[in-house]
């Protein structure tokens, strides 16, 4: 029993991460299709980028490798100067996560713009935690 707690403290863990955005993350009219996790989202009834849970709080993410990826579909906490927000992962990023600029907004406070690019936290929960 000891063994399993540790272990599932152990997955818990935040790592660093960088955290960009792109406003192509905000077009509630975007299909789904044009994303690496599309054969996942098709698959579950979502159409466009409007129709995942928790939009805007979507984008790509270093857990995603390609179409099907076990990352697709995962939910991540994002943490930055005392704040945090669920984002639904969706997408391929290179390095950490690019979400939406909305999403961006609601980490920062506002400042995505003036950002651009920072360093934050991130740890995976549990995608109910993203509306799925």
């Amino acid at each position: 029993m000891h063994v399993l707690f540790l272990i599932s403290i152990a997955s818990a863990a935040w790592v660093p991460v960088a955290i960009s955005y792109d406003t192509a993350y905000d077009n509630f009219t975007a299909p789904v299709t044009t994303l690496a996790c599309s054969a996942n989202l098709t698959a579950l009834g979502f159409t466009d980028l409007g129709s995942l849970p928790g939009f805007p709080y979507i984008g790509g993410s270093f857990a995603v490798s390609a179409n099907g990826s076990t990352g697709c579909a995962t939910c991540w906490e994002l943490s930055f100067n005392g704040s945090s927000v669920n984002v639904l992962a969706v997408d391929y990023a290179d390095d950490g996560f690019n979400v939406a600029k909305a999403a961006m907004n609601g980490l920062t406070g506002g400042e995505a713009k003036e950002l651009g690019v920072l360093m934050a936290k991130a740890v995976e929960i549990d995608v109910s935690e993203c509306g799925m």
